[in-house]
């Protein structure tokens, strides 16, 4: 597990494939030439092809799978050193469509939706760039999973805070259909991306700032929730250096009035300047560091090492699973386990927010936690790597906040009719006893009869956040500050008349004792990592795979199951689920040997020209299936729900390859003379290539042991 906080991803593979259009001359298929390029970033993967018009970005999400429903976005952006020339190349890049699965679009539509086919084995698939006699000229491998590494969310999880300008992804049960999903943030329109049947992506507008309100549409679901909009700019006295000089840079972050937290801003200089406080840093912007007008600014001396142009580029963390954002308390569900060494202890606990969301927590401390299931705990001090593991290092026990809830008894304003169903109940915005905006959730699966203007009293609730609360039942009440009215003379009462007592209505016949009723039936394939698994991992030049085992590390040659070369590492009960796999990063991560050092001595001075990892391991691939029913018992329908599982043996198989003069060949050479091959940057590139497998069979394997205990 990588304690240090990460940059968000940026992965950019660019392909030396160059395609030339039949029937062209030398120059004029120079001329025609069509580049394709991989992009990977903030939840989105994006095939790039150039084109001699100009460019065509088609963004997809990057958690596709095998028979999903997935749509995306194609934007053009036309070349040109004039507006005349742009305008006659954006009038030919309409000429371009891409094809994808099988559905042509032209690239002037805006989005394309399209299904990947059903298949076992890790998918995938093609995006096709067609000129305008519908040839292909460019094409890009795209990546997708065999299954879905996450579960489809039941309820929608927008962030608590955005970037103006940048990506906004919301995990939520979509339907991979843009058509029909709509993101408005203060009011204003955010462009759609890509969209899978887990998450949505759009780009925030650059135009708003500060705290206002986020607005989804799915369908026929409608979220409403407060969002902040954080906008950052950069500016320098100077876009060019030479060797020695220097100029200022400054941020400016608006948006802050009012925050209660830190806001966490990543800064990263690249180029031939080196920036004060160094090129890869995190500033902490403090709540009492906000200006009155809710703006923060500072400034960075940059120095040129040589002459040329640099860049800075400034990310806002949005973190959605950080739970010290929200500074709310949570239960504990499971007792701390250690995942890490005996010198270097991580317990792992399982806790349960407010609102019912389960999340893993991963305490750093050298002797076990003094918590037990059922203690309430908020998180004071953590850390959120790229991949959602959240790091703690400082909380507190607190009283239960179930406790009874202040709104209890009270009578507050609707202030807007319900929507929904949002998060399991009926959402309602309401002026709270204290003149404060609040949010109620009404259960149920028939809409509230409230309406706009009424006044209603709360039976009984339960408090979720700062601002929101589950109620549990209400009453419509008058206007508690409206004028009694003026009494009038009373009319004699009539003398009722007796009425006649209703025929009595027959009983439902009670259903036959055992009596069944199939339900919903959901069926999830997960491939994992056990106990008994076997890894063999190379990492070799050229196309030395032959002799690559020999200079590897012997817990590497898959040899040896995991449980014996982790020995009293191996969390108890590491069976089918993610501890197997949890406890051979903790390994690595310890430092563990990939290339021996034999191996390395010998590697050094070789012509290498390319360089190949390999990854194989044993595992199991499991086919869950979750079936709910309802059960006749003493009369009465009850639902329940019945888990089987099915499993065979499986080989989970990838390999990642860089060439010399290629994109990434800097990650596996000599920093200072980037022509000869470093063994040791080589096995640090191996090593990531290895723990981001092991990271999303380890998820697989969460996600496994979720779907079998929600299937209760």
């Amino acid at each position: 597990m990588n304690r240090s906080r990460k940059l968000p991803l940026l992965l950019i593979v660019v392909l030396s494939l160059v395609f030339f259009e039949n029937g062209s001359s030398t120059s004029e298929a120079f001329q025609r030439s069509y580049q394709a390029t991989l992009e990977e970033s903030f939840g989105l993967q994006t095939a790039i092809f150039s084109t001699p018009e100009g460019t065509i970005r088609v963004n997809l999400p990057d958690d596709a799978a095998a028979g999903d429903v997935l749509s995306g976005t194609v934007y053009t952006a036309p070349a040109g050193r004039n507006s005349d020339e742009q305008q006659k190349n954006r009038a030919e890049l309409t000429g371009y469509s891409v094809e994808i699965s099988g559905i042509t679009s032209p690239a002037s539509e805006r989005v394309i939706k399209f299904e990947l086919p059903e298949s076992g084995g890790t998918e995938a698939f093609n995006v096709v760039l067609r000129n305008d006699a519908d040839k292909s000229v460019a094409e890009l491998e795209m990546r997708a999973e065999a299954a879905p590494i996450d579960e489809q969310p039941s309820f929608y999880r927008p962030p608590s805070r955005a970037q103006a300008g940048r990506w906004v992804n919301i995990h939520g049960p979509f339907d991979g259909d843009l058509f029909n999903t709509e993101l408005e943030i203060g009011g204003v329109q955010a462009n759609p991306l890509a969209e899978s049947p887990r998450k949505a992506v759009f780009q925030s507008p650059a135009n708003v700032a500060g705290l206002t309100t986020l607005v989804l549409r799915e369908r026929d679901d409608v979220l409403e929730q407060p969002i902040r909009n954080i906008s950052v700019s950069l500016s320098a006295g100077k876009l060019n250096l030479n060797r020695g000089e220097t100029t200022e840079l400054t941020l400016r972050v608006e948006g802050l009035a009012g925050i209660e937290n830190d806001v966490n801003v990543d800064l990263s200089c690249t180029g031939v300047a080196d920036m004060q406080g160094g090129n890869n840093q995190r500033l902490k912007i403090a709540p009492h560091q906000v200006n009155n007008d809710g703006s923060y600014t500072e400034t960075k001396r940059l120095t040129g090492r040589n002459i040329g142009g640099f860049g800075v580029v400034a990310n806002v963390q949005t973190d959605q699973q950080q739970l010290k954002v929200t500074d709310q308390p949570v239960h504990v569900e499971t007792n701390p386990v250690n995942i890490g060494s005996e010198d270097d202890k991580v317990w792992y606990v399982k806790v349960k927010t407010l609102d019912g969301q389960l999340r893993s927590i991963y305490i750093r401390r050298d002797f076990k936690p003094a918590l037990e299931i059922c203690n309430w705990i908020k998180i004071d001090e953590s850390e959120v790597d790229d991949d959602g593991w959240e790091y703690v290092d400082n909380y507190t026990k607190v009283e239960d906040p179930t406790a009874p809830c202040e709104l209890k008894d009270k009578t507050v304003k609707v202030e807007g009719d319900p929507i929904g169903p949002v998060n399991g109940g009926w959402q309602v915005r309401v002026t709270g006893p204290d003149g404060k905006t609040i949010y109620i959730y009404v259960a149920g699966s028939t809409k509230p009869g409230i309406k706009k203007g009424q006044w209603i009293r709360i039976r009984d609730c339960k408090k979720l956040s700062s601002n929101s609360y589950a109620v549990d039942g209400y009453d419509v009440n008058d206007d508690p500050n409206a004028k009694p009215p003026v009494p009038s003379t009373p009319e004699p009462t009539p003398t009722p008349t007796a009425t006649p007592d209703p025929p009595p209505v027959a009983s439902p016949k009670p259903c036959t004792e055992g009596d069944r009723k199939r339900g919903r039936t959901v069926r999830r394939v997960f491939e994992i990592i056990t106990e008994e698994s076997e890894i063999s991992f190379k990492v070799y030049p050229d196309q030395d795979s032959g002799r690559a085992a020999d200079g590897m590390a012997a817990w590497l040659n898959g040899s040896q199951p995991i449980r014996d070369f982790l020995g009293d590492n191996l969390p108890d009960g590491a069976g089918a689920g993610g501890l197997a796999a949890g406890a051979v990063l903790a390994y690595v991560d310890r430092g563990a040997e990939i290339i021996t050092a034999l191996a390395k001595s010998k590697l050094r001075n070789l012509a290498v020209t390319d360089v190949t990892a390999e990854l194989f391991i044993t595992t199991r691939k499991i086919t869950a299936t979750c079936t709910s029913y309802e059960i006749c018992i003493n009369g009465r329908w009850e639902q329940r729900k019945e888990f089987s599982e099915r499993s065979e043996e499986s080989t989970y198989r990838r390999s990642k390859r860089v060439t010399k003069g290629g994109n990434g060949w800097e990650q596996v050479s000599e920093t200072s003379r980037p022509q000869f091959f470093d063994p040791d940057k080589a096995e640090a590139w191996g090593k990531e290539f290895l723990k981001k497998e092991l990271k999303k069979l380890k998820t697989n394997g969460d996600n496994y042991k979720k779907f079998k205990e929600n299937c209760r």
